[in-house]
């Protein structure tokens, strides 16, 4: 045993070192292809995501836009941006002099005479960009000198001109657009369906990206459209007015590591084609980085991302490298999973499997006693039943041999001793006869042997066939003997003799262990689905404890075995032949005033 306990404690300790580095390893694995998989679904994403050849400007804004990021710059192969497209402005020929004449008065607060000079300016002008400008100045010195009408009017014949299309003021703005918006903004030029459809011409040309409107400018109209008409919505308004806000600060360049602007919140990384600069905000890449870790198999805890500069606590801690430097994995086991806590459940279960085949082994020693003990007990009560079947079978064969004996000797045999003699010799054959026939019964029964007679009788029968052989087992003139049936005529399907039997082993106890009152009843009674035969005496009665062992084998109750005959194996009989029927057999008894032997059988329906 204690050879068994050193080999639980030597296995406890190296298993102890082996599953801490069993976790380690595992846990450290999973955390690499965590970093592994996060850097290649970047570059995969950084690819899947640059512009190239082929797909339209305007496809590409949106697909990023869809792909739920906060902003990019692209830039075309140049190095110029493309997105947002920032003013140009062109080069130009020399206004008119009408048109810096016209101006000087505008600025005198002369609108009259400013507007007939801006009038005659664009009549002169030589490009269609002086011509826009000349009639801007108009348009604007009629609104101040409050002619809104005749305002109205040169706004919508320009607009109506198709000359006016594609022309930009000297900032690279489109003049179409801003006549629109000034054409709709101010309440009571433009009234009912005439300004909804100029609403709705201004909205149509924001929304156009294949005119190459600067972005500014785009933002600014998007923007007065919805103060205009509230059911106007444009996406990619703070999409594009957070680029315009970026561009200033953003240089085209070869470096695609995940960099952080603390000023705007955002993260910046660049495409590895150098044309898109993406910029992500910190609730975005968390998602991102939380998917990727929601795809990959993490044992017994959490894995989390930490920016550059954080640092917190963890089991494990791996550094993410590639285009993420600066960031680390951290690991950290979910409660009760730590590496020690763990180790310690491993330990304790194999401290509770030594336990347990300790107790095992115990067990195993104390039922490997137990049953040498039974088995002790058992030879000696075999030995006691041979001595006891010795017993009976000598002592009427030594008396019968005594008589015999004795008759042979006799000259002249007296009729009256010789009757007296044979007599004798008849009833220790009897009990000779009834002995070997226990036996035998009790061995076929034991053995499964027996072969069981079933036949449908009723109760009064079977009760009947045991009074007749009552006289047989029992001197009638020395005890009080009755019969009661209260079957009504029920009916039980068993092996009658056997039964019989039974009854005679019971009423033969019975008197035997009845003392000075001798009194006896043998019954029948129907109770429920069952037939019982019950056999009552006013003996010695028995014990608690000797009522538990008293159907078990070769058993006998121990204070009486020298005054009673007997071979123990009675009841036994009584115990297997109700058994074989699916029947009980019980007993009822009260020290010093009797006991009930009950047999239960099954009742056969008619």
């Amino acid at each position: 045993m204690l050879c068994m306990v050193w080999l639980i404690t030597q296995g406890v300790k190296t298993q102890q070192t082996a599953l801490a580095g069993k976790l380690r390893n595992e846990r450290k694995a999973a955390i690499t292809d965590l970093r592994n998989k996060t850097q290649s679904d970047l570059d995969r994403w950084l690819i899947e995501n640059s512009w190239e050849r082929g797909e339209a400007l305007s496809d590409y804004i949106t697909r990023l836009q869809n792909a739920g990021i906060s902003s990019c710059i692209v830039h075309d192969i140049t190095g110029h941006p493309v997105f947002p497209l920032p003013r140009t402005r062109r080069p130009s020929s020399p206004l008119p002099m009408a048109w810096q004449q016209a101006y000087r008065l505008e600025m005198a607060g002369q609108l009259a005479a400013a507007a007939r000079l801006y009038d005659e300016a664009q009549l002169v002008s030589r490009t269609p960009q002086n011509r826009a400008e000349a009639i801007r100045g108009q348009i604007r010195c009629l609104l101040s000198a409050g002619q809104k009408n005749e305002a109205r009017k040169w706004l919508e014949g320009e607009l109506r001109s198709p000359g006016i299309h594609g022309i930009r003021d000297r900032a690279g703005n489109l003049f179409e657009a801003d006549m629109l918006l000034l054409l709709v903004r101010t309440a009571g030029w433009v009234e009912g369906e005439n300004r909804r459809l100029r609403i709705k011409q201004l909205q149509k040309l924001v929304e156009n990206r294949t005119i190459q409107m600067p972005s500014i400018q785009r933002v600014f109209l998007a923007k007065q459209l919805k103060l205009m008409d509230s059911t106007i919505d444009f996406p990619w308004v703070d999409f594009e007015a957070l680029s315009l806000q970026l561009l200033p600060d953003q240089a085209l360049g070869r470096n695609t590591e995940l960099t952080y602007n603390p000023a705007l919140d955002l993260w910046f990384t660049s495409s590895p084609n150098r044309k898109t600069r993406f910029f992500v905000s910190t609730e975005w890449l968390t998602k991102w980085l939380k998917k990727t870790v929601e795809q990959c198999d993490i044992p017994d805890g959490v894995a989390t991302f930490l920016p550059p500069g954080h640092r917190e606590p963890a089991e494990l801690s791996l550094a993410v490298g590639g285009n993420m430097p600066g960031w680390r994995i951290n690991y950290k086991p979910d409660p009760g999973m730590t590496m020690d806590n763990l180790v310690t459940q491993s330990v304790l279960k194999y401290i509770a499997t030594g336990t347990v085949v300790i107790a095992l082994m115990l067990g195993f020693s104390l039922i490997l006693i137990r049953t040498l003990r039974r088995r002790m007990v058992l030879t000696e009560l075999r030995n006691d039943l041979l001595a006891n079947v010795s017993h009976e079978l000598k002592t009427p064969l030594t008396s019968t041999r005594a008589m015999v004996e004795t008759l042979l000797d006799m000259d002249r045999p007296n009729p009256t001793k010789t009757r007296e003699y044979l007599e004798i010799i008849s009833r220790e054959n009897q009990r000779l006869s009834r002995l070997v026939e226990n036996f035998l019964t009790f061995s076929r029964l034991e053995s499964g042997k027996y072969h069981v007679g079933y036949s449908v009788v009723s109760a009064s029968d079977v009760l009947a066939d045991a009074e007749a052989l009552v006289a047989t087992r029992i001197p009638l003139n020395k005890c009080t003997f009755h019969v009661r049936d209260d079957s009504g005529d029920a009916l039980t399907s068993v092996d009658s003799s056997l039964i019989v039997t039974a009854l005679l082993n019971l009423i033969e106890n019975a008197y035997k262990y009845s003392e000075s009152e001798k009194w006896i009843e043998l019954a029948a009674i129907q109770r429920d689905n069952t037939v019982c035969f019950e056999v009552a005496d006013h003996g010695v009665g028995l014990t608690s404890q000797e009522m538990t062992k008293i159907f078990k084998r070769y058993y006998r109750v121990d204070q009486r075995l020298a005054k009673t005959s007997g071979c123990g194996i009675g009841l036994s009989i009584v115990d297997l032949a109700t058994k074989v029927h699916k029947g009980t057999v019980t007993v009822e008894s009260e020290q010093n005033k009797g006991s009930r032997f009950i047999i239960a059988l099954p009742k056969e329906d008619v």
